[in-house]
């Protein structure tokens, strides 16, 4: 029925924990793809010990490093199940989780559907809840939502369940990018193609917050900004509205290189008149970001006028 798709590097210290907890689900009838991105550490030697523990998990190797977008894909076209869900290998599922997102897609009749429960976990064993009711749906109650609302749910893979064949059949894949993004750009296609999302609160998803995950440096939401590019082109190229679309920029951003300015700069302004008209939208951080790079014409220039991290400069203006 499903299948779990894990892209795994160098987290032999989490992913017994992570595949423990796929392979005890109430739902027995998964396979589990593996994708090991080229691991230095003990890894695959645990990824191994699985697979033969367990048939239902496989186990593919990337030759080099290539980073989750690419290791997605390809756990994708290897995928046999009718559903397919996306988990990372440092976090961990409730028991029932994967029979919950089933029950749902069943009811809902859709090809995607959002599980909102999930909690943010962290080495000292704090917890956190996010993302909240979102102001309409509370714990036991399922709802269906116009795209527009749909499309404010954090954009991160692992919290919905996806039918393997309309995935198919629209052709929704990550994009081919050794970079990050690719959960902004998937998750956004996926929403804008749906007329209406569905959405319940249901087992609990718990993300790990480790200090060295790749969702933690520095770079986390300048790659959302690659996202949204690699989106937009995506929905230009296919002719599809971007009515409801809200391309937030996430906090502070460091355009320390040229290259960045460059791709910041080059996209910056075909999207300025559609933010600008729906300001609402937008925290003054994402509007000051905007129009900042909009405004310098060079690298140089920007070096000029501003720090490199927007988020200084942002806050020594605003005081």
């Amino acid at each position: 029925m499903i299948s779990v798709i894990i892209p795994v590097y160098n987290t032999e210290r989490y992913i017994d924990r992570c595949l423990e907890s796929v392979t005890s689900q109430s739902v027995s009838d998964i396979e589990v793809i593996c994708v090991d991105d080229a691991s230095t550490d003990g890894t695959p030697a645990l990824l191994e010990a699985w697979k033969e523990r367990d048939p239902r998990v496989r186990v593919i190797r990337n030759a080099e490093n290539m980073l989750e977008s690419v290791s997605r894909n390809v756990g994708l076209e290897a995928a046999r199940g009718d559903y397919v869900y996306f988990i990372d290998s440092d976090d961990w599922i409730d028991q029932g989780y994967l029979e919950a997102m089933l029950e749902h897609a069943g009811k809902s009749g859709l090809p995607v559907v959002i599980d909102a429960n999930y909690l943010h976990e962290y080495e000292n064993g704090a917890k956190s809840t996010f993302p909240g009711d979102f102001g309409f749906i509370k714990d036991g109650e399922t709802s269906y939502i116009p795209r527009e609302i749909h499309n404010h749910f954090p954009p991160v893979v692992w919290s919905r369940l996806y039918r393997k064949d309309w995935l198919d059949a629209n052709d929704i894949r990550f994009p081919d990018t050794r970079l990050g993004g690719g959960d902004v750009t998937f998750t956004g296609l996926t929403t804008l193609l749906l007329d209406e999302g569905y959405v319940f609160r249901g087992p609990w998803y718990h993300y790990f917050q480790r200090p060295t995950s790749l969702m933690r440096n520095k770079e986390y939401n300048y790659w959302n900004i690659l996202g949204f590019r690699f989106l937009y082109d995506e929905l230009n190229a296919r002719g599809v509205s971007m009515d409801g679309l809200r391309m937030f920029f996430a906090g502070p951003i460091m355009v320390d290189s040229e290259q960045k300015f460059d791709i910041l700069h080059s996209f910056f302004p075909k999207i300025q008149d559609a933010v600008l008209s729906r300001r609402e939208l937008y925290t003054p951080l994402d509007l000051f970001t905007l129009e900042t790079i909009c405004s310098c014409e060079s690298y140089s220039d920007f070096r000029q006028k501003y720090s490199p991290n927007l988020a200084a400069t942002f806050i020594r203006k605003i005081r």
